[in-house]
């Protein structure tokens, strides 16, 4: 059966050597991950980039990326301002370039001309959004650096789920991923090839950024808490002691804080403001 509505899948027409001459996000992510050779023979121009347009989860991506943004409008009440802006921006004689899947103006800023990103994500309903966000965490701090904004939405399709977040720039992890940048954009310079696989730098622990404007905590050293979760632990089985000792260790928890853990317990807030305890698994056995 014909239908003349049905989608024509239509690669963009790109130039041989239209990923030569900057450093994008997505190029972050593979030279933090240490992916070095491959991408330098591109970036020198001795080898092409790989043809995408016959993967089905890139081509699924690319075409799910308006529901995705269409979506995020309904979910927060906001209209995306302009789709794929680009931006430039040499930094320690690095050319950068950013391109964003959509910007929407900043409510904490005075200044009209300041937005907050949204970057889009499809991917399979088995991945967890602190995965996504640790894979794309170098393409996201890249675009913030570059675009010159605070924050990042990040709006992904888990399968058939949606889950959106509010990331912050973080500065420290920028200043970390820098040099390693310039590392990489040095032998593209010098066309001097690097090893075959490069250190693995990519971020292992999501408590490291900031995320819908929350923090994570480790009181490990705290001792109030360390006091206040020995008697947690130990009197759980005793009602009266037990909801005395969960209400006080529960007001440790600051505003701005999504997670304060420590080796034996952690506490979570979830999107309503409510805390969870839980004692972690090996204390139990």
């Amino acid at each position: 059966m014909t239908n003349s509505s049905m989608i024509t899948l239509t690669p963009p027409v790109r130039e041989p050597n239209w990923r030569m001459g900057f450093i994008g996000g997505s190029d972050a992510v593979k030279i933090m991950q240490g992916d070095w050779y491959a991408l330098w023979m591109q970036k020198t121009g001795i080898g092409q980039p790989d043809d995408l347009s016959n993967q089905f989860n890139v081509q699924l991506g690319t075409y799910t990326e308006d529901f995705n943004l269409a979506w995020f409008e309904r979910s927060y009440g906001v209209e995306v301002l302009a789709w794929q802006p680009e931006y430039k921006k040499t930094i320690q004689g690095i050319p950068f370039k950013a391109t964003l899947d959509g910007v929407i103006p900043d409510p904490e800023s005075l200044d009209k001309d300041r937005y907050i990103g949204v970057e889009c994500k499809h991917t399979s309903s088995f991945k967890k959004f602190d995965d996504i966000l640790l894979y794309y965490s170098p393409q996201i701090q890249l675009y913030m650096k570059v675009a010159n904004i605070s924050h990042m939405y990040l709006s992904v399709i888990f399968g058939n789920q949606w889950e959106c977040k509010l990331v912050s720039q973080d500065d420290a992890e920028w200043l970390r991923m820098l040099p390693i940048l310039k590392d990489f954009w040095r032998h593209v310079v010098q066309k001097k090839p690097p090893k075959a696989q490069m250190p693995n730098e990519m971020p292992d622990n999501v408590s490291l950024f900031t995320l819908d404007g929350l923090v994570t905590r480790d009181a490990s050293q705290d001792n109030h808490f360390r006091m206040l979760e020995d008697l947690y632990i130990q009197d759980f089985t005793k009602a009266k002691e037990f909801d005395g000792i969960k209400k006080e260790i529960k007001s440790l928890i600051k505003p701005n804080e999504r997670e304060v853990y420590t080796d034996r317990l952690s506490i979570k807030k979830n999107k309503r403001g409510a805390l969870t305890i839980s004692i972690k698994e090996e204390i139990n056995e």
